[in-house]
């Protein structure tokens, strides 16, 4: 139960983080979610970016409780270094830690925009994972590879309006098992 605690504990220190006066009106949704072997979910905790509700429950304990909205952005993720194209803000971040008996036993989510259109924030990964010698294949505005670790991930970009003007939301699925 102790292993389940840390995600929790992760969580709480990222929504405690204290709000600068320039931060923006939604800070980014966080979700952990761990199962048994028998894939029953024994550990959940999410932040609601646009509240700051952080909510942890786990068999026999819940935990509610409002802190401040957490803001991500470009630095806060990175694949074996690559970082987000830059300016980009992270609006969610889902971590799912399942059993081990399953196939990809965890996985990581992250949905992010950009200030840029889909195909120049491709673009611009594709060169820094070329440049950090990272596998990956492009189709159009998708990038599918392979971590150093041998986590596959994939990247889809789609161009959307961010803040008024042209940019990009993207997602991320990293798969580890």
């Amino acid at each position: 139960m102790k292993t389940l605690m840390i995600p929790a504990l992760a969580l709480l220190g990222l929504a405690a983080c204290d709000e600068p006066a320039d931060q923006p009106e939604k800070g980014a949704d966080v979700a952990i979610v761990a199962a048994n072997e028998q894939g029953k979910r024994v550990f959940e905790a999410a932040a609601d970016g646009k509240t700051g509700a952080v909510t942890v429950t786990t068999p026999g304990f819940d935990l509610n409780l409002k802190l401040p909205k957490v803001a991500l952005g470009a630095d806060d993720f990175d694949i074996d270094g690559v970082k987000l194209y830059p300016g980009s803000t992270i609006g969610e971040i889902r971590v799912d830690a399942g059993a081990k008996d399953k196939k990809g036993d965890s996985a990581v989510d992250v949905g992010f925009t950009a200030p840029a259109g889909a195909k120049t924030v491709a673009g611009w990964f594709a060169r820094r994972f070329t440049q950090k010698g990272i596998a990956f294949e492009r189709a159009g505005d998708t990038l599918t590879g392979e971590t150093a670790d041998g986590d596959a991930f994939v990247i889809e970009l789609a161009d959307e309006v961010v803040d008024g003007a042209a940019g990009a939301k993207g997602s991320i699925h990293v798969v580890s098992g």
